[in-house]
């Protein structure tokens, strides 16, 4: 089963940080910023740093780990090409210097990644490749395909085209998107190559509790969504998984029920609509919805997990 899991990517100027704890993930999210990118005094790029965030990416990739990469840098790429040197506020500007950097900025991930025969693919979004349907099922799409044609994808926020209404505001928004699109097809990956296992049961729902659950309390944090509704969802994700403890220590694998699987893509689709937050009316009342179904659904998959599972309360050691 293709787990996922969302890293922020920080390097030092002499050292990288050590990632081994990833290595029992099938795919991982990384996300850099510009100013991991760039060297702080002149804006320019930092090949060094470059050089050791790919060379540790193809090392993943050749274990058989599927990496994506969400890179910030073509807006402060831009402004060093042309010679602006304070961070512009005008959009104009901005897209301008995104349209200089953007292409730079890929000419030389892929001249770093080419040393390690690794191909890489850039793949730019908006809000908008999420909000409507056809085009969130292509970039998903496209995605797999990627990875299945062992290419790294370089994500990135489309700057060039982006109005207010349409940014994702920063990549750290974007990168959980893009985790929470990859995690939605993971269970069919599974199916269609015959990869299900125990272990793959186990871990699957696991590490989307892992991911729905930090995005829950970062909303809530913000004021963006009322605490009872993140306790309802965290409760039910800590019975659920005392539930799998104790059968798991008696030789028992609750695997995901259906209302499970509901539960889940409701609050990943929940999710990505309140990171992207368009202030429309009708976009408002959308989240609203998902919020309410998500709820339920939580609910409602907490009370058949119990049902079917209640022999596990009854059993002694």
């Amino acid at each position: 089963m293709r787990n996922v899991i969302m890293y922020a990517f920080r390097l030092t100027i002499g050292k990288m940080i050590e990632m081994s704890f990833l290595d029992n993930y099938k795919r991982v999210v990384i996300k850099i910023g510009s100013s991991t990118l760039t060297h702080a005094e002149t804006g320019s790029l930092n090949f060094s740093k470059m050089e050791r965030l790919v060379r540790s990416i193809c090392d993943y990739r050749n274990s058989g780990m599927d990496v994506c990469l969400v890179s910030s840098g073509a807006i402060a790429v831009g402004r060093d090409v042309i010679g602006i040197k304070e961070r512009p506020s005008d959009i104009s500007i901005k897209q301008a210097c995104a349209a200089v950097g953007q292409g730079r900025l890929m000419m030389t991930y892929q001249k770093l990644f080419s040393e390690y025969n690794q191909n890489s693919g850039q793949v730019l979004m908006t809000k908008n490749t999420i909000v409507n349907p056809v085009s969130r099922r292509n970039v998903m799409n496209t995605f797999e395909e990627l990875f299945d044609l062992n290419v790294v994808p370089i994500v990135n926020e489309n700057d060039t085209v982006s109005t207010y209404e349409m940014q994702f505001g920063d990549n750290d928004s974007l990168s959980a998107v893009v985790a929470s699109l990859t995690d939605l097809l993971d269970g069919h990956i599974a199916r269609k190559y015959h990869m299900i296992t125990n272990f793959g049961k186990f871990m699957d729902p696991l590490a989307d509790k892992l991911l729905v659950c930090s995005a829950l309390i970062c909303f809530t944090a913000t004021g963006k969504l009322a605490a009872w509704i993140t306790i309802i969802i965290i409760a039910r994700e800590f019975i659920i998984s005392g539930f799998r403890l104790v059968a798991a220590d008696n030789g028992i694998v609750i695997a995901a029920s259906y209302w499970g699987k509901f539960k889940t893509v409701s609050q990943m689709i929940m999710i990505i609509l309140m990171i992207m937050d368009i202030q429309n009316g009708a976009f408002q009342t959308l989240i609203t919805v998902f919020i309410v179904i998500a709820v339920a659904l939580t609910l409602i998959s907490l009370a058949d997990y119990i049902m079917k599972n209640k022999q596990v309360l009854s059993m002694q050691d």
